[in-house]
């Protein structure tokens, strides 16, 4: 892969350092990126390690992106913090049996992304974005992959495309 602008992504800690001078939305935007990537793995019951599918879970996750989704066009107000912190507290109830599967890799992403949009600091939204990248590479069958997807955000961001340009980019 060319490295173009200096941006080198490959892993929590690189990522967590680029963005800690950057614009809190460039955070906002790579955590929802990093949970959009991995949200079809939630979805598939052959990542569980049970055979039981919680459709619960399923809907908690895919109502937790479409309520970061909104508050990357809307500042963030006291009721999109209580619509994700509902969404993402349903993720963690339905997912509570499931540590160590793909899915609960993919409700990690989605729950740090909540917390990276709704963080109080610039430093915590940065630390939330790595993390929900990081748990994104745990969900991921090739992690090198997600790392390489998040570092072409990353330049993109760097090199002026808007935060628009970005969310509508190809996931992979």
């Amino acid at each position: 892969m060319v490295r173009r602008l200096g941006v080198e992504i490959t892993s929590h800690e690189a990522l967590e350092k680029w963005l800690r001078d950057k614009p809190r939305a460039w955070a906002q935007v790579i955590a929802l990126r990093s949970a959009l990537r991995v949200l079809p793995a939630s979805a598939d019951p052959r990542n569980w390690r049970s055979e039981r599918v919680y459709p619960a879970f399923t809907n908690s996750m895919f109502r937790a992106i479409a309520i970061l989704s909104a508050a990357l066009k809307n500042s963030v107000d006291d009721r999109i913090v209580i619509a994700a912190t509902a969404a993402t507290n349903a993720i963690v109830t339905a997912s509570a049996n499931a540590q160590g599967d793909v899915a609960f890799a993919a409700a990690d992403a989605v729950i740090d992304t909540t917390e990276a949009t709704v963080s109080a600091t610039d430093d915590d939204a940065a630390a939330y974005a790595a993390y929900a990248a990081n748990a994104a590479t745990d969900a991921a069958i090739v992690s090198v992959a997600i790392w390489e997807t998040v570092e072409e955000d990353c330049q993109a961001l760097e090199s002026g495309t808007s935060l628009d340009l970005v969310l509508q980019a190809p996931l992979l």
